[in-house]
């Protein structure tokens, strides 16, 4: 499918990327003449094709620097697809990988609160999600936080769920709610945020399954087992999102933003001083080293043993 056009518009150039829901291809806007990513889905029925050119539609309506912007929604033959701003960064999937234990809390509660305030942005619009998950989030390289797939996991059409016997969204971060296929509202996108922030305090998910039978019963029935992350506050804002009753939840994702932006204050990261201690070590250590100076390169090398443990002891 190599240099394929789409509706005469848009070339695919380059597929990026493979999942459930389809394919995504980095791909040539041929009017505009820029690049775009291309979300090219499995061929559908007529009534599928009606009701995520609907989805798809609402989704575009979005404005927020959180949210990916959605250009345009069409099809191609029975494939539908969906154009998106092409985006430069990691998932927050591979972010997680490359810290098992948690992320700093500092970046928690920034991150958190840029998903939040996204989120936010689309239910003021009363667009849900349906499909938060790490997946969908992607980190720029700038540091922007950018939600993905809005619309997309309810425009895969209740009818081809109720058929397969399958439920919309991804197990490990689904409300509870939705693995009976009712009706969802707002507070479904926020048990899925507490579970993504409980992944990034703690490394995993709040209900490890190796199959959706599993996953359903700890959603439905198992207590959520606190994140332990050291800052009580933060513990029960995580608790109270994955509450089971929708009605015990926060309300409202702008609640959740700000209640992220106060205890965040409290958490400055460390870490652009300490990489900058990096930097300077292995300056001055080059530098030792250059010249010859072999007593001072060992004294700094011992000294950079002190600073590492307590660069460990600080990132704990």
């Amino acid at each position: 499918m190599r240099c394929m056009d789409l509706g005469g518009r848009y070339r695919l150039e380059r597929r990026l990327g493979r999942g459930a829901m389809g394919e995504v291809w980095r791909a040539l806007d041929l009017r505009l003449d820029r690049p775009v990513a291309v979300k090219l889905m499995a061929p559908s029925s007529g009534s599928e094709a009606r009701r995520f050119l609907r989805e798809g539609r609402l989704a575009a309506r979005i404005n927020h620097p959180g949210v990916t912007t959605v250009f345009d929604v069409d099809r191609h033959g029975r494939r539908l697809f969906i154009v998106m701003e092409l985006l430069n960064g990691r998932d927050l999937g591979a972010v997680i990988r490359d810290h098992a234990d948690g992320l700093e809390l500092s970046e928690v509660f920034e991150i958190g609160r840029r998903l939040a305030e996204a989120l936010s942005a689309a239910h003021v619009l009363g667009i849900v999600h349906r499909d938060l998950k790490p997946g969908n989030i992607v980190i720029l390289d700038d540091g922007t936080v950018k939600i993905c797939d809005f619309g997309i996991a309810r425009a895969l059409d209740v009818t081809r769920i109720t058929r397969t016997g399958l439920t919309v969204g991804t197990p490990a971060y689904m409300a509870p709610e939705q693995f009976g296929g009712a009706a969802v509202d707002r507070r479904a996108d926020l048990y899925s945020l507490g579970c993504v922030l409980y992944e990034l305090c703690t490394g995993r998910v709040p209900f490890p399954a190796a199959n959706i039978a599993q996953a359903m019963y700890g959603h439905l029935s198992a207590p959520p087992p606190s994140p332990r992350t050291g800052d009580r506050d933060l513990d029960a804002l995580v608790l109270s999102l994955l509450a089971k009753d929708p009605a015990r939840r926060p309300q409202h994702a702008n609640e959740v933003a700000r209640w992220l932006r106060e205890l965040g204050k409290d958490h400055r990261s460390t870490r652009p001083l300490l990489d900058l201690c990096d930097a300077t070590f292995r300056s001055l250590l080059d530098a030792a080293i250059e010249r010859q100076d072999h007593e001072a390169a060992a004294l700094l090398r011992e000294q950079e043993k002190v600073y590492l443990r307590m660069r460990q002891a600080l990132e704990r």
